[in-house]
């Protein structure tokens, strides 16, 4: 009301007023209507004020701790239960097939002659009435794997593995022989051929990616798609980073058993040195060379080498 807002106006200029011997002083406030009696007010010394401040600054604060400790206590409660409904997140070293689709078998296996020397394995898996794609393993030299059944959709996709001249069950097993990247290029294109596709899609990894690239330049209107993982050009400043100068200071622990089957005086070439290794008729200087080779490549793909790959390796 009006009186009330004049009676607050009147407490807040008489409490500027500094009084001496620090006493309070008492005024007696009027009535303002007929039936109410004076009454006194009292009026806060300086000192008085401050203390009655002071001790709103901690009441707030107190108040304010305890919003504070309230709201944390809830979140940790919410976050406790968030984390008991979470799904575990796999362990870093478990396989990637886990988050594939399902073991499938192929509805269709085949060889094909595309040269006098060369004869190649292919495989059908999946829909026979699906959408193409071709698998393009890595390597050079890998082979196709059954986990490269499980990247599509099995309901979906017509899926086809070949295995590259000189790789997987394809014969002769590692020829050399005219094996380029240009005829690989056109073995699958007459792979194509032979299975009747107008057209399809093109998925390749690592060293497949390189080669899916050279196919899509060269047949450009028979892909669909160009799904490319884990690339890897196979240019010269690529080859040199990775076998010469430059992944030894990602995996120096790893380096030494690849630079150590070399000896000192050829290692300014180490591409020349393992070639020179891996051709010969020697198995005493191939085998040696070729599991330094792999065992490089294979714990350095991955940020993370597999587990079971050092075995793998006694085994072989």
């Amino acid at each position: 009301s009006l009186a009330q807002a004049k009676k607050l106006s009147m407490l807040s200029k008489l409490s500027s007023l500094r009084r001496a011997g620090g006493k309070t002083l008492q005024l007696l406030a009027l009535p303002t209507s007929k039936n109410a009696r004076p009454r006194p007010v009292n009026v806060p010394t300086k000192n008085e004020r401050e203390q009655a401040r002071r001790a709103a600054v901690a009441l707030s604060a107190v108040a304010l701790t305890s919003l504070a400790v309230s709201y944390s206590t809830s979140a940790s409660s919410e976050a406790a239960k968030k984390k008991e409904n979470q799904i575990d997140q796999p362990h870093y070293l478990s396989t990637p097939e886990e988050f594939l689709y399902p073991a499938i078998q192929p509805f269709n296996t085949g060889t094909l002659q595309v040269s006098p020397v060369h004869e190649l394995y292919y495989e059908e898996c999946g829909n026979p009435y699906g959408k193409p794609v071709i698998m393009v393993h890595g390597g050079p030299g890998a082979g196709c794997s059954a986990s490269m059944r499980r990247y599509h959709d099995p309901r979906v996709y017509r899926i086809i593995l070949l295995d590259q001249r000189g790789s997987g069950r394809s014969k002769p097993h590692a020829s050399l022989e005219d094996n380029t990247t240009w005829h690989l290029v056109e073995d699958m294109e007459k792979l194509r051929r032979h299975l009747g596709i107008d057209k399809w899609q093109v998925f390749g990894g690592s060293w497949g990616s390189t080669l899916s690239i050279s196919y899509a330049v060269t047949h450009p209107t028979r892909v669909t798609e160009l799904v490319l993982r884990g690339i890897f050009h196979l240019r010269k400043l690529e080859i040199d980073f990775y076998y010469q100068h430059g992944a030894n200071f990602i995996y120096p622990d790893r380096w030494e058993a690849y630079r150590d089957a070399i000896p000192e005086e050829e290692r300014g070439d180490f591409v020349k040195a393992y070639h020179k290794r891996l051709t010969s008729d020697d198995p005493k200087v191939r085998i040696p060379a070729a599991l330094a080779w792999t065992t490089w490549e294979k714990t350095t793909s991955n940020l993370i080498p597999p587990v079971s790959f050092a075995l793998t390796i006694v085994i072989c």
